[in-house]
């Protein structure tokens, strides 16, 4: 019956008065739900270190990657990717925290390179973030983060064929 009680408690955390047609339904609420809280408790690190969400995102990119991409291989690798990458490396242009590059071999390829006070602003910040990330799910066992994982892979994996 906990499962009940959680549905329950889903539908008044969203002030929902009919019932959820499916606990698919419900599913689908609970991640947004939990997405756009854990979206919301971050914005504090991010802003205290000067960077949105996404630009942040994209700097821990470009660090795993010293050659460099094209825009559009950050884009797909982002977390979000509805958000305009070339505004996004504009402004870390001129921040100094990226910088573009004619590709040698074709001269027509521009790559984004993390620069060395972008990998110094990550460095400063990854501390907070880190914190953040393990206190934001600190409810959450080893056991149950895991299985957390697991889930959002199968959806993930799912939803990757319908888009």
């Amino acid at each position: 019956m906990k499962e009940n009680s959680d549905i329950q408690a889903l539908a008044q955390e969203l002030g929902r008065k009919r019932k959820f047609q499916t606990p698919q339904e419900a599913a689908v609420l609970a991640v947004l739900r939990a997405a756009a809280l854990l979206r919301r408790a971050l914005a504090r690190p991010f802003s205290a270190a000067g960077l949105t969400m996404a630009q942040y995102n994209v700097l821990r990119i470009l660090r795993g990657a010293p050659e460099g991409l094209p825009t559009l291989q950050i884009r797909s690798r982002m977390l979000e990717q509805g958000a305009g990458v070339t505004r996004l490396v504009d402004k870390l242009c001129e921040e100094g925290f990226v910088a573009r590059i004619q590709c040698a071999e074709d001269r027509r390829q521009v790559l984004c390179r993390i620069t060395p006070k972008g990998l110094r602003r990550l460095e400063e910040q990854e501390h907070a973030i880190d914190w953040a990330h393990s206190s934001l799910a600190s409810t959450l066992s080893d056991d149950e983060a895991h299985r957390l994982v697991r889930l959002a892979m199968k959806l993930i994996t799912h939803l990757h064929s319908h888009l």
